[in-house]
């Protein structure tokens, strides 16, 4: 049904585009070539800030946070809603930001948020996906 692997996650949101202190909802979709035995499915979201230039360059993460969706038993696919709200005070851009009207800009910036879905399953690789969103 998907090639290799166990199956697929979608990450589905109805933007990409967020600003500080707003929710972001959405829907995690699993697809599975077969039922798989699995701890939990959970939807993490993280900022993640990168600190130096060049070969001095790393990244640390500044927030994270996960919701479990489900816990361990048999996953067969299906649709789970979830719901974050994302906070206002999180530092991910490394220069001092501008106000310009009701926005706030940070130019230059080096911060990058994430959303990530995993169904963990012991002893085999997670199915997993990764979307990058923009939160200003």
């Amino acid at each position: 049904m998907f090639g290799l692997g166990k199956g697929k996650l979608e990450i589905r949101i109805p933007k990409k585009d967020y600003l500080r202190g707003e929710s972001i909802e959405g829907t995690i979709v699993l697809h599975l070539n077969q039922p798989v035995q699995a701890r939990e499915l959970r939807v993490v979201l993280s900022a993640i800030k990168n600190t130096g230039s060049g070969r001095n360059s790393s990244f640390v993460t500044v927030y994270e946070r996960k919701l479990v969706l489900d816990g361990e038993h048999v996953y067969r696919g299906g649709d789970y809603r979830f719901k974050f709200d994302i906070p206002e005070g999180v530092p991910v851009s490394s220069k001092p930001k501008l106000q310009i009207g009701p926005v706030k800009v940070f130019p230059g910036s080096r911060g990058i948020w994430l959303l990530n879905a995993s169904l963990d399953i012991p002893n085999s690789f997670d199915v997993s996906k990764n979307i990058r969103i923009n939160i200003s």
